[in-house]
């Protein structure tokens, strides 16, 4: 499946840590606690170790750009967050500097004190608002633009996004909405059919009596997106549905320390892959990302793992393909062709 990005290594600064984890006091300038850097610097750090930007523009004369940085760059857990897992910019739109920036130089045209710098013209699109975040990915194929003052809830998805890399599989909103989901406990209330997840090993014994596919999803419980996953998007009715009829459901913490018996071997969590338990790295082909879904046939072969967040829409696309057995008749590519425009009813159900 081209849509899914195989990482080759187990990548540990994909999920980073869980967010309000840290205690600091704040500065008495009221900086907040973020460990701002100036964007050349940023740039030659990220050439030495590879990780997302995140570019606070403001001006001097922007208020809520004052109570953002009095606010949620004060937050302990926000401003560690961010130190861990980004190159934090602050950056200031109206400043007179030359700033040399991918290798490009970039001025304010006018001595006026208000004017705006050419950089900040570039970085919002020419939508000047105060105070906006922009996000980079540490290729700068990706990036993204949030103008307005955010709280620390509010910031919250807009991190994860960018840091666990779920711009490669979902749009900004979908993941919003997903989080906004999973802090309010409300709206995760189950219908009276619900997925009941197992280990990999009872999954197999069941496997044994009734052979079924089985369907194993991996996390761990600092991966935010890997939690939003498996709290949300697998507790939507039709994913529930289709996950209930075509699999057996199994959930491994990627960290657990037990020893795993799979298909005559028994995988022991000896420290070779560091906190990772062995078998989780295996199953993945030693491609371990988080979060991961691993499809095993009927026949206990494992037919693939797909790394990384999906939202219901896409899930349940990949659900049927693996769970129907398209994936033996037709590429990915051609079977989302196919179910984009014609929808499942046309095909012909795999039995």
């Amino acid at each position: 499946m081209k849509s899914c990005k195989h990482i080759l290594a187990i990548i540990l600064v994909l999920c980073g840590f869980r967010l309000y984890a840290q205690q600091d006091s704040v500065p008495a300038e009221n900086l907040g606690l973020v460990r701002w850097m100036s964007i050349q610097e940023a740039e030659a750090q990220n050439t030495k170790f590879s990780k997302p930007f995140l570019i606070d523009v403001y001006t001097d004369w922007c208020g809520w750009c004052k109570h953002m940085m009095k606010t949620t760059f004060s937050n302990p857990g926000i401003a560690g967050y961010i130190n861990l897992n980004f190159y934090p910019v602050r950056f200031n739109a109206e400043g007179h500097d030359t700033i040399v920036f991918r290798g490009q130089k970039f001025w304010n045209v006018s001595a006026e004190p208000r004017s705006t710098h050419q950089l900040a013209v570039k970085l919002l699109n020419g939508k000047l608002t105060y105070p906006t975040i922009v996000y980079f990915n540490n290729n700068y194929q990706f990036n993204l633009i949030v103008p307005g003052y955010l709280n620390e809830r509010d910031i919250e998805p807009f991190l994860v996004y960018a840091v666990e890399y779920v711009f490669n599989t979902t749009t900004i909103q979908d993941f919003r909405d997903a989080y906004t989901k999973s802090q309010t406990p409300d709206t995760l209330k189950q219908d009276t059919a619900s997925i009941h997840w197992m280990s990999i090993e009872a999954a197999a014994a069941k496997n044994k009596v009734q052979p079924k596919k089985i369907l194993m999803l991996i996390n761990t419980s600092w991966c935010n997106s890997g939690r939003i996953f498996k709290d949300v998007v697998f507790k939507d009715t039709s994913i529930v549905r289709l996950v209930n009829e075509l699999f057996y459901p199994a959930y491994m913490d990627a960290e657990s320390k037990d020893s795993i018996h799979f298909k005559g071997v028994t995988y022991v969590d000896d420290g070779t892959y560091g906190t990772f338990n062995n078998f989780a790295v295996a199953i993945c082909n030693n491609k371990l990302t988080l979060p991961s879904v691993v499809y095993i046939a009927a026949n206990m072969d494992v037919i693939t793992s797909v790394p990384q967040y999906y939202g219901v829409a896409d899930l349940k696309q990949i659900l049927i393909y693996f769970g129907r057995d398209y994936y033996k008749t037709m590429t990915w590519e051609d079977f989302r062709k196919i179910y984009t425009t014609q929808g499942e009813p046309t095909f012909q159900q795999n039995k």
